[in-house]
């Protein structure tokens, strides 16, 4: 008790320290990050963005997915410090830094902006990627556009095939999935996220086998690695900038 106590109060002090730097307006957005975090009852559903349901915990259909989705720990690429996807105190000060890399990388006002980093940090801690390698996947994938549409069916910011997509909507428990969900940038991320962090899981952490796997849907394609390198090389030099105190890699 006492320790959910201390953490309870670490998190209300880092939701203070954001309004603090960034204007409560921020500290509002990114507290949707403790939406996932806390327990509720086992299959228990609250609504979450556009209406996609957002409970704590995974369904027992989640298990369909390969290596479960309770990834581990990832490792950093290149030794370095990252922040360690069962910290939500961390990747909520990462907030500002985060809207202001999508920020620059698109171009966009910064409450929409903060909108996606927010979603980014929110679906990162439930299924437990780093959101800058969900961000770095996006910029890699489909440039930021939530209406990209790839050569083989790849669909949205995270260029999902809708027959994964399908799967992975069952597995986690969305109702009323349709090809077009998939160009809601929450639905999206969602997804895409579950589907990264199943990946990670299967592969215990190792992130250019699940990145390989997640371009190329083998982890030995030569293509796949190429890609997986390039999305960790965007992830690294983004969250290299970073000026708050990170977890160190496990």
């Amino acid at each position: 008790m006492r320790a959910a106590v201390t953490a309870a109060a670490w998190l209300v002090t880092g939701l203070l320290a954001l309004a603090a730097v960034t204007g409560f307006g921020a500290a509002r957005a990114a507290a949707g990050i403790l939406e996932p975090i806390w327990p509720r009852p086992e299959g228990m559903a609250v609504p979450g963005p556009s209406g996609v349901p957002a409970g704590g915990t995974l369904p027992a259909a989640a298990a369909s997915l390969p290596g479960g989705v309770q990834p581990e720990t990832p490792s950093s690429p290149a030794g370095g410090m990252r922040p360690a996807p069962g910290d939500p105190l961390a990747h909520l000060l990462s907030y500002p830094d985060l809207v202001h890399h999508v920020q620059e990388r698109t171009g966009w006002p910064r409450g929409r902006s903060g909108d996606l980093a927010a979603l980014l940090i929110r679906e990162g801690v439930r299924s437990g990627v780093d959101p800058w390698l969900l961000a770095a996947v996006i910029e890699v994938e489909s440039g930021f556009r939530a209406d990209a549409v790839g050569s083989s069916g790849e669909i949205g910011l995270m260029q999902i095939l809708p027959s994964t997509a399908r799967r992975v909507a069952a597995a986690v428990g969305i109702d009323g999935f349709t090809r077009e969900s998939l160009f809601d940038p929450a639905v999206n991320v969602r997804l895409g996220a579950a589907h990264l962090g199943s990946l990670l899981a299967r592969f215990h952490g190792d992130e250019v086998a699940a990145l390989t796997t997640y371009n190329a849907g083998r982890s030995t394609s030569t293509d796949g690695i190429l890609y997986a390198y390039r999305v960790l090389a965007v992830a690294q030099r983004a969250s290299s900038e970073v000026r708050v105190a990170w977890a160190p890699a496990r």
